[in-house]
This record gives structure tokens, sequence and C-alpha cells, in this order.
């Protein structure tokens, strides 16, 4: 067990369960023992009924196979984690959407947040590059905390970045998709902007914003009432015209893409100030890995 004034971090070994409710158990009986839990008189079960409670209210797969369950906790003094490798993938027959191969566990001080966001950027930084992946996995397999702390290099001063940020996008399109099916594919996932991919390349996006103005001709616009032509239809065009619109007809093929290793600040600019909506995260070959977007950004900030 690793600890210090701010951050107590154990490693489960064999880590058995077999489903999220197990696991919930495994890692709250776990966290019960250490000593920042004990300060706080913090029992097993208050313990799971926070992390389920959170869970319920948004899931914490952040993709990659990486499942970070936690818990904001007044009278807790410290960070406390709990890190473990189940002995076999947990699926969707375990509760998960995909596949969860690693788990972090965190119960935060309600005053300290960012402390915690740091060490959740920490470890998916390590997730998400592969040789550091297996690095990793082999360490907690191994119960090495020494060489897990090195590794994650807490005590370096680490700057959030967009790559910590982001998540996977819910809903993507294709150009030659037809607009009426890529609109209920967007219904469906309740998305409101949805990227378009080529050969997983970004080539645009689809927002509703601009869709709905398609039908609508440019004087409607400029009217400041529309009291003596109440009985215009300003949709008579719309569905005889871009109902049978492919994708690449109506797409916005410019749009915001920002590289993985955008600060924090840079993303929080973009979206306050020039009030972009959606912010693209792309490799050098505009390759998309991930989205951010202001529910994005104040659920990993603020909602932590």
């Amino acid at each position: 067990m690793e600890t210090n004034n701010e951050l107590e971090v154990h490693i489960l070994n064999g880590c058995g369960a077999k489903n999220k409710d197990d696991l919930f158990n495994v890692l709250s009986a776990e966290a019960a023992g250490m000593k920042s839990a004990t300060a706080a008189r913090l029992s097993a079960d208050a313990i799971r009924e926070r992390l389920a409670a959170r869970e319920r209210e948004n899931p914490t797969e952040l993709g990659n196979g990486l499942f970070f369950p936690h818990a904001r906790i007044k009278q807790l003094q410290g960070l406390t984690v709990v890190l473990a490798v189940p002995k076999s993938p947990l699926g969707p027959g375990g509760g998960f959407a995909s596949p969860v191969r690693l788990v972090c566990m965190m119960l935060i001080p309600e005053e300290a947040p960012m402390e915690a966001l740091k060490f959740m950027s920490c470890v998916a930084g390590c997730v998400q590059n592969h040789e550091c992946h297996d690095h990793l996995c082999r360490i907690l397999s191994e119960g090495n905390l020494p060489r897990l702390m090195g590794l994650l290099n807490l005590n370096a001063q680490k700057t959030l970045c967009a790559n910590d940020l982001m998540r996977r996008w819910r809903c993507e399109l294709a150009p030659g998709m037809k607009l009426q099916h890529a609109t209920k594919l967007m219904l469906a996932e309740d998305v409101q902007i949805a990227p378009v991919l080529e050969n997983g390349k970004l080539a645009g996006e689809l927002s509703c914003t601009e869709l709905f103005k398609l039908g609508i001709p440019d004087f409607f616009t400029q009217l400041k009432s529309v009291g003596f032509i109440r009985y215009f239809d300003p949709f008579e065009n719309y569905f005889a015209k871009e109902a049978a619109s492919l994708v690449s007809d109506v797409m916005t093929k410019t749009v915001s893409t920002f590289p993985p290793d955008s600060t924090l600040i840079e993303v929080v600019f973009a979206m306050a100030v020039k009030r972009i909506q959606l912010i693209y995260i792309v490799d050098a070959d505009n390759r998309l890995l991930g989205i951010i977007d202001q529910t994005v950004l104040l659920e990993r900030i603020i909602n932590l």
C-alpha cells in the first residue's frame, strides 16, 4: 500500500469478480480496510452504495477496457484508490457495455476533485498506449506498487489535455448514407451533432441545427414577423429535396479539430469564447480519436 497525505493506493490481487455487482462488493470490501476509509468510518456497505449510486447516474466505462467507478465523499481526507485486473474480462454478461480488463476505483475527497482527475488521466494515458497498457497490467498482476507509482509518475506536474477529457462518440455517419437513415440514427442515439467518417478519417459533421435550416428559404430568416404570411409553408420543398439527399450533400466539411495533447484551457476557450459546440480530437492522419462537448467537459471536471 502506498500512502501520503493526499493519496492512498492499493493493488487488488486475484480479482475473481464475475459481474459489476460482485466487483463493487470486492472493491468496497478492499477500500473499507484502507487507512483513509477507516479514519472516515466508512463501511464496505456505505462505499458500495456510493459507487453504485454514482454509476446509476452516469456509467464510468471510459473505453479501451478501462472501468473507473468512483464517488465523492465529504468526510474523506485523502484520495483512496484500488486498482485491479479481473482474472477474466468482464463483458455484457457482467453488466458492462464492452469488455473491462482494468478497474480503477477511486474514493474522492469532496474538496479535491482535481487530484482525482489527474490520477485518472495518468491511468487513462497508460491504457491508451498499447505498450504501456501491457506493462501496467503486468505490474498490477504482480502487485508491484513501487513500479506502478513509478510508471504513473504521479509526482510530476501533469497538465490536463484533450486526451484525458475526450470520450467516444455515440453515433457516426458516412458520406454516402441517405439523410433519412442518418437522422434516424441521430434520433436513436439522441445526438444533435454527429461526425461523418470516411475510412476512419473525419470528413465533416451533420448538425441538426444546420439540417433544420435546409428546408427554409433564405428570406425567411430575415423576417421580423410572420403575421402577414402565416399560412406559408416553410417546408414545402423540404421533403421533396433534402429528405432524398445523401449526408455528403448537406454535411459541414469545416469542423473544429484538436490534437490529443491540446490543453484544457485551449478546449475551454474554444467552447466558451468561440462557442464551438463539439470538438473533434484527431491524430496526425485526421483519424477520429474522441470528442469533447460541454456535457463531457462538465462531467469530467465538475461532476467527478
